[in-house]
């Protein structure tokens, strides 16, 4: 027989029992919510590059959470093994998709001068047969292929075709070369060529993996190859040391070391915000994200009429609703580690990510919102992302470089390169220049 406990002491042990029950289910929940939030990170709302997303395809019925249950529990699928539909940044201008009205198309042009050129005759009338090679052409209709002829260059063949009319009334041209429809083409072994290079040259080397470090701005492109990623390689790449000028980046800690005005960039802020949206369904969250996006978008509207800063109203207003949003978003993320830290009886705990973004734009406001008052300031580092991307491109088609100084020596040429385009000079003449300074004069000077 079990001897029966005093009501006072079977109320304590459950008591303690139920502290400890509480007690464990709360270290389960940070733990899931750990988890989640590693889980639930991908390119679209963190800095993970793309690649990371994996080879899954984008989940079908992600906007319609009535049915996803159903759609998992049918195909027996775990619904976080799908991979997210992307979420572009990018906001709708509004307008139809496609070139709009007075926007000047590039295409293939004819040129004046052609290096050869083909008379195509029109010997007889295609009606009644008669002879037409006494008669006058009334015109030539012309078009022009062009062919690989010296490195860097084409050689355009123009192919004129004879317009007579016959004594019957008749019309007659000539009949162009098979294949060659167009007023101006690429030949067939421009494109054999392109096919070639496009489909064959994939040249896998050993692979080597170095950081490569990237400063630009509208007219230069420095590419640098480095073991490290912080200070020491920056150091080493000179430039910073004496930069005083406005230094856009992601709020890498060694930029901070440079006597440089420093800018951060906004599209990182957008998807870390993206984030907390996405894991805490966050909507002071959202509404950052809203207002960086207005900003800008006055920002641009004020520069098309001439103006070089935003007015002084709107920026004070802009920067209020700032401070308040951030206010109370760090208060919710206090209430919420306080309310943690009671479940779980510790002395403190980790801060959450949503928290240490927030208490960041908060100490960062200068340098997140001077795209306000200098529209010289660009709103994020994508001209950065842009010029890294065909060292990007290098690596997935060579694989890399066999060497350090292999990739030393593309991150030279590619800066070459890349600050001569911007410059407006000819990527082959340029090369060919290079070649030929046997003095190493400077090739290039922008103003």
């Amino acid at each position: 027989m079990i001897p029966e406990l005093p009501a006072t002491m079977s109320a304590e042990i459950l008591l303690k029992e139920n502290a400890e029950l509480r007690m464990r289910v709360a270290c389960l929940e940070e733990r899931c919510r750990e988890l989640e939030e590693k889980v639930g990170k991908n390119s679209q709302n963190s800095s993970k590059p793309p690649s990371s997303d994996g080879y899954q395809k984008p989940c079908k019925n992600s906007n319609s959470p009535d049915h996803s249950d159903d759609l998992s529990a049918d195909k027996g699928t775990d619904p976080s093994d799908e991979k997210p539909n992307p979420k572009s940044l990018r906001q709708s201008s509004g307008n139809k998709a496609g070139g709009k009205k007075g926007h000047q198309g590039t295409c293939l042009k004819q040129v004046d001068i052609p290096d050869y050129i083909e008379y195509l005759p029109v010997k007889e009338c295609n009606k009644c047969q008669a002879s037409l090679l006494d008669s006058e052409p009334v015109k030539y209709i012309e078009r022009q292929v062009f062919e690989p002829g010296r490195p860097g260059e084409f050689e355009v063949t123009a192919h004129r075709a004879e317009v007579k009319i016959c004594t019957c009334g008749c019309r007659n041209q000539a009949e162009f070369p098979e294949g060659v429809t167009a007023a101006a083409q690429y030949g067939s072994a421009t494109q054999a060529m392109a096919v070639y290079l496009n489909q064959y040259h994939f040249l896998p080397f050993k692979r080597v993996s170095h950081w490569l470090h990237v400063m630009r701005d509208e007219q230069w492109t420095l590419y640098y190859l480095s073991e490290k990623r912080g200070r020491e390689a920056m150091d080493t790449m000179g430039i910073l040391l004496t930069f005083a000028g406005v230094l856009v980046h992601d709020h890498w800690k060694s930029y901070f070391a440079y006597a440089a005005t420093h800018v951060l960039c906004n599209a990182h802020h957008l998807r870390e915000l993206l984030g907390v949206v996405d894991r805490d369904s966050n909507q002071l969250a959202l509404r950052l994200m809203k207002l960086l996006r207005l900003s800008w978008h006055y920002c641009k509207g004020f520069k098309t009429i001439g103006m070089l800063q935003m007015p002084s109203v709107v920026c004070e207003r802009i920067e209020k609703i700032y401070d308040r949003l951030l206010q109370r978003a760090l208060m919710k993320e206090v209430v919420y580690m306080e309310k943690q830290r009671e479940e779980l009886k510790r002395k403190k705990v980790k801060n959450t990510k949503a928290y240490n973004l927030f208490k960041r734009l908060t100490e960062f406001k200068a340098e997140t919102l001077r795209f306000m008052s200098d529209f010289t300031i660009p709103f994020d580092n994508n001209g950065s992302e842009r010029d890294v991307r065909m060292a990007k491109l290098k690596q997935k088609i060579s694989g890399c470089f066999r060497s350090a100084d292999g990739g030393s020596m593309f991150a030279r040429i590619r800066s070459y390169l890349s600050s001569a385009r911007k410059q407006g000079m000819d990527i082959y003449q340029s090369l060919h220049r290079a070649v030929r300074n046997y003095c190493n004069m400077p090739l290039l000077s922008a103003e």
